[in-house]
């Protein structure tokens, strides 16, 4: 038949289904009558499949072509009458149900279409997405996650409208299916290449980074973002890099920005150059930067729909207007006997249990580690004290230091998140972690005074006093939010080492160091003081405890600071700080109050200082946060009698391996 109608090569085929299909595609805009798709079909039954596959093939890229998204009522009929030429044509089946999908699903044409899709279409991607679309649309928990990932995204990366599909499908995956069964962390390089949100981007990573986190599977996940190659998109560059390197990622981090030089403004966004100034681990190299903190004042110019982009520009603004008078970070910092003052900021919780933890700790580690040493101790605290206790809600990480680390493996392999989550496995340890009553009090100030040696400075405020100050203006501001008026409380102690600072200067040596420290840790561990002796030779620096949670919503740690004199004044003056932003009614100040979520208040003020922020792992300074009658030893004892209880061998026996 082929040599009948004289199509002997493939190139002969394509051109003559090309010419054929303008002609139907012409016809079909003037005749949608019943006689004219019978005309057509007896005319296509004398070519063989192969050409009339070809010719759907054309006719599809006719129609996308003068159509596009939003096809006119004209170009429907079109393609009504197509389709009524080829009932059972795979590819105008496909693109009669794209059109009828999305954006605007016709349900009744969908379910049309689905009745007519035989085996062998089954197994095109084009259809499976959009059949997973429309059952996402009509009824979500029909979604199949693991299906959906069948889909080879190569083979409809070329469609827009079907990769935008794809792409919300991945969302939906993400957000609410990740508990579905395995998750193949190969599709999250598509996605990040596809999205042109950096928003969306940064929720759904944030959601990826935790998951993959709490499965101790990050690295696998770190490898696949560092492979992205943004071919447009410097603000998902940008975003994939800071997710990089706030979770400790540097190796990746620079393989994702050496890959990504001749991107055009990718080095320009805020967030990429505050992720290339961002903390880094004590043991990294003074040189760690080897340009320093040079920034191509050309960032300034460029307009982002990253949502603090704003807000970072401001920030990189006046951390370079104030860089000429920052200290050399190579410049010696001490005299030959250097003093530490330890200042012990924050609510005091449960004082009793914990002070002498935390002296005995500080006082061990720098007669092992740094003898030569003067210590000071001073005390920043509130009238009102209060035992915080743990919540249901709370990340199961929270509770890191009080069972070994092959079980916190084993809990988040099980799928536990939240701390409420252990009880259907370990209902005693859950239990013995939420069920406590809260405590209030007020400090003994003479008690606390006799658990440090010397003579100790204290600066106690009360909530009155707190509210007067600061408080009021915070809470006109932030509509009285309780998780941003504690923020508040917390720079606010933060700030008065000012004072004690300059208490002490007056009665004795001044001190070259502080070491701001909550009084609410336990399970003290590591040296401290062999950080500091790897630290003093600089200047302007300071030390906190490592934390990825903070640092990739722009905050540091904040359960111990330990610093050289110049940082601490700055950290110090965080109350100064912040009041000038509540204060200010200018748009740059409105911007900065969002400053005060957990964390990020700091590091903005750090950033600006051009202080040379370094963490310190848990590894390396080992700590917990006291929360009552919670401690390792208690915990542990509860686990054993839920391992006892198990009826599942195979998990009782997992548990016993790693107690």
């Amino acid at each position: 038949m082929t040599d009948r109608i004289g199509l002997r090569t493939g190139s002969d085929r394509s051109l003559v289904a090309d010419r054929i299909a303008r002609a139907i595609y012409a016809y079909a805009g003037r005749t949608g009558h019943a006689v004219g798709h019978a005309t057509v079909r007896k005319g296509m039954a004398l070519l063989p499949a192969p050409v009339v596959e070809t010719i759907t093939q054309a006719l599809c890229r006719e129609f996308a072509g003068r159509a596009g998204t939003q096809p006119s009522q004209s170009e429907l009929q079109r393609l009504a009458f197509l389709y009524g030429v080829f009932p059972r044509d795979p590819n105008l089946i496909a693109l009669t149900f794209r059109v009828n999908v999305y954006p605007d699903t016709n349900a009744r044409a969908i379910e049309h279409l689905l009745a007519r899709v035989t085996p062998d279409m089954e197994r095109r991607d084009d259809l499976n997405v959009m059949r997973l679309f429309y059952i996402h649309k009509t009824s979500p928990a029909g979604f199949d996650p693991q299906q959906f990932q069948r889909i080879a995204f190569d083979a409809i990366r070329n469609d827009g409208i079907l990769v935008d599909i794809w792409r919300v499908l991945f969302i939906k995956l993400v957000m609410e299916k990740m508990d579905g069964g395995p998750f193949d962390k190969a599709i999250v390089r598509h996605y990040m290449e596809i999205e042109g949100d950096p928003n969306i981007l940064y929720s759904i990573l944030y959601i990826l980074f935790d998951r993959f986190n709490r499965l101790n599977d990050l690295d696998a996940l770190a490898d696949v973002v560092a492979q992205a190659r943004f071919k447009t998109s410097a603000e998902g560059f940008a975003v994939a890099y800071f997710f990089l390197v706030s979770f400790g990622f540097a190796a990746q981090a620079k393989a994702l920005e050496d890959a990504h030089r001749g991107l055009p403004n990718a080095l320009l966004h805020p967030l990429f150059i505050k992720g290339r100034l961002a903390p880094q681990p004590v043991s990294a190299a003074p040189e760690a930067r080897p340009d320093g903190d040079r920034v191509d004042p050309a960032y300034a110019a460029l307009a982002w729909a990253w949502r603090d982009a704003e807000l970072e520009k401001a920030e990189i603004r006046t951390r370079l207007a104030r860089r000429p008078r920052a200290a050399s970070p190579r410049a010696p910092d001490a005299p030959a006997k250097p003093r530490l003052l330890v200042a012990v900021f924050g609510q005091m919780r449960f004082p009793e249990a914990t002070l002498p933890g935390v002296r005995d700790w500080i006082l061990n580690d720098f007669a092992a580690h740094a003898a030569e040493v003067d210590l000071t101790f001073a005390v920043c605290t509130w009238r009102e004290t209060g035992g915080k206790v743990f919540l249901p809600d709370d990340h199961i990480d929270t509770i890191g230091g009080f069972l070994s680390p092959p079980v916190m493996a084993l809990l988040k392999s099980l799928g536990c998140c939240t701390i409420s989550d252990l009880r259907p496995h370990c209902p005693r340890v859950a239990s013995k972690i939420l069920d406590q009553a809260p405590i209030s009090t007020e400090i003994d100030e003479g008690r606390i005074a006799r658990s440090f040696p010397g003579e100790t400075t204290f600066d106690v405020d009360s909530e009155g006093g707190y509210m007067r100050a600061l408080g009021r203006t915070i809470a006109d501001a932030v509509d009285g939010n309780t998780m941003l008026m504690n923020q508040g409380r917390m720079l606010s102690r933060i700030s008065a080492v000012t004072q004690i600072l300059a208490a002490v200067d007056r009665s004795r040596p001044a001190p070259t160091h502080v070491l701001f420290i909550r009084p609410d840790l336990c399970d003290l561990s590591g040296s401290l003081a062999s950080v500091f002796q790897q630290m003093r030779g600089r200047s302007n620096w300071a030390v906190v405890d490592q934390d990825a949670y903070a640092q990739v919503v722009e905050g540091v740690g904040d359960r111990f600071i330990l610093a050289d004199r110049l940082a601490a004044e700055e950290i110090a003056g965080i109350g100064t700080y912040t009041r000038r932003i509540f204060d200010g009614a200018d748009p740059e100040s409105v911007l900065r109050r969002k400053r005060l979520e957990p964390h990020q208040m700091l590091r903005s003020l750090m950033f600006e200082a051009g202080i040379d922020i370094r963490t310190v792992s848990r590894r390396i300074v080992g700590w917990n946060l006291f929360r009552g009658a919670v401690n390792r030893d208690t915990v542990l004892a509860e686990l054993r009698v839920d391992v006892a209880h198990m009826a599942d061998g195979a998990l009782k026996e997992a548990f016993t391996e790693r107690l």
